[in-house]
C-alpha cells in the first residue's frame, strides 16, 4: 500500500540533501523502475502516431491523409497539400481521378479491390476526373477522395493519390482505417430502430 507519510518524508529528505549540495543518487534509483517504465511507454506512443504513418513527403510537397470518413456507401478520404518549396511560389498541382489509365488514384482493400474515386476535391475544385489548384509555399490546401466502397470494408490496403505538378506523380498511404460520419451513425441508429421488434397489444 502507498504510504504518503513515508513518501512525503522521503521527498522532504530529497529536498534538503540536495541543498545542501550532496547526491541524491539513492532516491533516485528506488524510483527508476517507474521513471523507466513511463518512458518507455511514452516512446510506444510517439512512435505508433497515427499522423506519423499517415504523412509523405515527394518532390517538395507534403501529404497529409487526414481521415477516411464513411457515409453510407461512400467513403470520403480528406488529404492536406503543403508546398515546401519557397522557390515555387505559385505552384499548380493537378490531382488525377477516374479516366487517366494508369495515373487514376484508386483504393485497394484488404482482399486486393481495386476502387477508383468518383468524385475529387481540392481547394474549392470539384470533379470526378480531375482538379487544379496552385499552392503558395507552406499554406495548406484541402482536398479529399470520395469512393464508393461496400458496407463491410473498414480498413483500406493502401490510398494513392495520382497527381502532376511539372511531372506524374504518386504517393501511396497503407493501412488506412475507415471510421462513420456522425451522418452515418445517426442513420444506422435510426435503421436500429425502425428494425426493432414493435410492441404488439396482448390478446385477451
Amino acid at each position: 500500500m502507498f504510504n504518503v507519510k513515508k513518501f512525503t518524508k522521503t521527498l522532504v529528505l530529497c529536498s534538503v540533501m540536495f541543498s545542501a549540495g550532496a547526491t541524491v543518487a539513492t532516491v533516485t534509483l528506488s524510483y527508476l523502475p517507474i521513471v523507466t517504465a513511463a518512458h518507455t511507454i511514452a516512446q510506444g506512443l510517439k512512435q505508433e502516431t497515427p499522423a506519423a504513418k499517415l504523412t509523405v513527403e515527394d518532390n517538395g510537397l507534403r501529404f497529409q491523409l487526414q481521415s477516411c470518413q464513411r457515409n453510407r456507401a461512400i467513403v470520403t478520404c480528406a488529404i492536406l497539400i503543403t508546398n515546401l518549396d519557397d522557390k515555387q511560389q505559385d505552384l499548380q498541382i493537378r490531382i488525377y481521378g477516374n479516366g487517366f489509365g494508369n495515373n487514376n488514384s484508386r483504393s485497394i482493400d484488404s482482399s486486393g479491390n481495386q476502387y477508383l474515386p468518383n468524385q475529387i476535391q481540392l481547394g474549392s475544385e470539384k470533379s470526378p476526373s480531375d482538379a487544379y489548384t496552385n499552392l503558395i509555399p507552406n499554406v495548406p490546401i484541402k482536398g479529399s477522395l470520395s469512393f464508393e466502397l461496400p458496407q463491410q470494408i473498414t480498413n483500406l490496403s493502401a490510398v494513392e493519390v495520382s497527381y502532376f505538378t511539372n511531372a506524374d506523380y504518386k504517393v501511396n498511404f497503407q493501412d488506412v482505417s475507415i471510421s462513420n460520419s456522425q451522418a452515418s451513425k445517426t442513420t444506422n441508429n435510426r435503421n436500429n430502430q425502425n428494425c426493432s421488434p414493435s410492441a404488439r397489444p396482448t390478446k385477451r
